[in-house]
C-alpha cells in the first residue's frame, strides 16, 4: 500500500492557492525545499512517499504525480503546472514569493542557492557515510 501523506499543511491568510510538494519520506534532496516552503508561510501539502516499491512500480510513471521526468521532488503550483528538480523549484519559489526582491537581487539568488547547496552537501555526506558503513559491514561478514 502506497503511503502518500499530507504531513504538513501550512496555513496562510495572505494566499488562496495550495501548493503540493511531493518527495520521499526522508530529508534528502527535498529537505531544503521543505525549509524554504515552511519559512515562506505559503500554504502547501507535504506529500511524503514512504513506499519505494509502489513508487518504482507505478507512481514514477504517473505524470500527474511525478511530473514529466518521473522524478521527485515535484512542486505542483496549480492543477496544470508541475515543477521538477531541486534548483528549478527553488528558483520558482524564490521568484514567486519575492525572495529576490524587486530588482531580482543577487542576494536573493544566493540565499536560495546556499540553502539548497547546504542541503545537498549534507545529503552527499550522509550517503558517503552510509556507503562506508555498508562496505565495512560487508567486509566483516
Amino acid at each position: 500500500c502506497m503511503e502518500a501523506k499530507a504531513a504538513v499543511v501550512v496555513e496562510s491568510a495572505t494566499s488562496s492557492f495550495q501548493w503540493d510538494f511531493r518527495y520521499f519520506a526522508v530529508r534528502g534532496r527535498g529537505q531544503a525545499l521543505r525549509w524554504i516552503l515552511l519559512d515562506s508561510g505559503v500554504p502547501f501539502h507535504d506529500n511524503q512517499v514512504s513506499d519505494r516499491a509502489k513508487w518504482s512500480k507505478s507512481l514514477k510513471k504517473d505524470g500527474s504525480f511525478a511530473g514529466l521526468m518521473g522524478l521527485m521532488p515535484v512542486l505542483s503550483v496549480s492543477p496544470t503546472v508541475d515543477i521538477g528538480q531541486v534548483l528549478s523549484i527553488a528558483s520558482y519559489v524564490g521568484k514567486k514569493l519575492d525572495y529576490y526582491g524587486p530588482d531580482n537581487s543577487a542576494e536573493g539568488h544566493a540565499l536560495c542557492d546556499t540553502v539548497i547547496q547546504l542541503n545537498l552537501t549534507q545529503h552527499t555526506a550522509h550517503r558517503k557515510q552510509n556507503t562506508a558503513h555498508s562496505t565495512q559491514h560487508t567486509a566483516h561478514s
